[in-house]
């Protein structure tokens, strides 16, 4: 098996194994999580396999980054609020901000925003310089192609 195949075979196992949503949200026909709802018949198209697996999959990755008890509070406060009004994203995620103690550019919001705002999953190389490193992102394309989105600061 040659470097190259065994690359390969690792990064289909990832996506068609471990994570079939990363499989769907690498396609150029993916969909953001949180769309707008401009008419009720557009509800239940919103709704598949992108939306409930990455939304799963961020869901966990909030809660290990909040830790567990905050995670849990914040959702139990946000549930108690709202359970006889609707709620909007950016409820849950002033919820949980409050819940932590963050604010400004380091809310809940502010982390969230680009994973559920916006289809595909980062794609990160880094370079090393002579006394630096060089970070670059980009939307990662299942066909091998990549869209440049920005240099992190």
């Amino acid at each position: 098996m040659t470097k190259r195949s065994f690359v390969f075979q690792l990064s289909q196992f990832v996506t068609e194994e471990l994570q079939p949503v990363m499989n769907l949200d690498s396609t150029l026909s993916s969909h953001p999580i949180v769309q707008p709802v401009l008419h009720p018949d557009e509800i239940t198209e919103i709704f598949d396999d992108i939306s409930y697996g990455k939304g799963a999959s961020i869901l966990r990755m909030l809660e290990f980054f909040v830790g567990e008890n905050n995670f849990r509070t914040g959702i139990s406060n946000f549930l108690k609020k709202y359970q006889y009004r609707n709620a909007k994203t950016g409820d849950l995620w002033e919820e949980l901000s409050s819940t932590c103690g963050l604010q400004g550019n380091r809310s809940i919001a502010s982390i969230m925003k680009t994973w559920t705002e916006q289809m595909g999953f980062p794609y990160i190389t880094v370079r090393r310089g002579a006394s630096s490193f060089f970070a670059r992102q980009a939307r990662f394309l299942k066909n091998g192609d990549l869209q440049r989105e920005h240099a992190p600061p």
